[in-house]
């Protein structure tokens, strides 16, 4: 107990400062005082496993392993180098995401042109994800991030050899960033 009693007043044990003197019981005051001392230790120690967790859950979510160094460093030396994962580098990331967990890869599809804008991909909860994160609407939400309102557009599977303008597939690239995917 960090705490000593002398008299009606209680002094920290470590440095002997006063931390206070009571009219009432001192055994009643030594009782909230080391109940407060409990109560406080046992919130920096659930503060401390939450700061742990979410560095531990932050170093590992998707979104941070795209945005890493190293992930960067794979987009820049693949085929669709000078893009970006929401620009030209979709599909890479979208066959990234199949090869490191089997998710099934779909494009959003402009009717007019008669092209993929974009690749995606889908999850076991029957939502979509791509750099931008997860949702169940996400040609609307692609729709709105792009400024595309009037366009056409629905989401279907990938189909090998359809038209996908100048969006870059790059195998090896794709393997790259699976591989720290489940790094």
């Amino acid at each position: 107990m960090p705490y000593k009693a002398k008299g009606k007043c209680i002094y920290k044990k470590d440095t002997g400062a006063k931390v206070g003197c009571t009219k009432g019981s001192v055994k009643q005051y030594l009782a909230a005082l080391h109940a407060n001392v409990k109560d406080s230790v046992e919130e920096n120690i659930r503060k401390e496993i939450k700061k742990t967790l979410f560095e531990s859950i932050k170093k590992k979510t998707l979104k941070s392993i795209f945005d890493s160094d190293e992930a960067y460093a794979i987009l820049d030396h693949s085929k669709a180098a000078g893009t970006m994962w929401t620009q030209g580098g979709c599909a890479i990331l979208a066959f990234a995401l199949n090869k490191a967990y089997g998710y099934p890869v779909y494009v959003i599809y402009d009717k007019d042109l008669n092209q993929a804008d974009h690749f995606v991909v889908k999850t076991p909860r029957n939502t979509f994800l791509d750099y931008r994160g997860e949702s169940k609407d996400i040609v609307n939400k692609f729709k709105e991030d792009e400024m595309l309102w009037k366009k056409d557009l629905s989401l279907i599977p990938y189909e090998p050899g359809m038209n996908i303008s100048d969006i870059v597939i790059d195998d090896k690239a794709s393997q790259q960033l699976a591989e720290l995917i489940n790094n």
